[in-house]
């Protein structure tokens, strides 16, 4: 409770500070971060890539949870080994 003060103001520090220093794409290609040219990424290319996944045949697929007992899915994943195997 004591400490609280302290330590946000230390996350402030550090976000006003990182903030100011931005973002190019030199600083990505550093980081290993493989960035499209603006030209490539308009709102145009983008609704097209969308319409080309076909929204029809989507399916959520929900992944187990840690406190779940996950017999069903050792069992899925049995049979999907098997299906593909040559």
């Amino acid at each position: 409770m004591l400490g609280g003060p302290v330590g946000l103001k230390q996350f402030d520090s550090l976000r006003y500070e990182f903030m100011k220093q931005g973002f190019t794409r030199e600083i990505a290609e550093e980081a290993g971060l493989k960035m499209k040219p603006p030209e490539e990424v308009t709102l145009e290319a983008v609704y097209k890539e969308v319409q080309a996944v076909g929204i029809d045949n989507w399916h959520n697929t929900r992944g187990p949870r840690p406190w779940e007992y996950n017999k069903l899915l050792e069992e899925r994943q049995k049979k999907r080994q098997l299906t593909n195997k040559p």
